[in-house]
């Protein structure tokens, strides 16, 4: 088996940068073991936490309000069997 190792915010931090430069909006994060409801971090292109959606209800987690579009890709991911 693969040692895997913890997982730092900066991991997320340092893949954001990568993918503002690529022009990517939204970078999805999740745990398949973390807590319930499960859920994914939503990070801006910028490294940004921008808050967590629970993914059977596709609602915040956080004080905040996802967008149409990170929504939309949610479900996409969800339906293609990823989330």
């Amino acid at each position: 088996m693969i040692e895997r190792l913890p997982f730092n915010p900066l991991q997320a931090q340092q893949v954001a940068e990568t993918f503002n430069a690529a022009g990517v909006d939204y970078l999805f994060i999740w745990w398949s073991g973390d807590h319930s409801p499960r859920h994914v971090h939503v990070f801006d292109g910028k490294g940004k936490l921008l808050g967590r959606v629970v993914i059977e209800t596709k609602t915040p987690l956080d004080d905040w309000l996802p967008t149409k579009k990170a929504i939309e890709i949610i479900k996409d991911l969800q339906e293609e069997g990823r989330l």
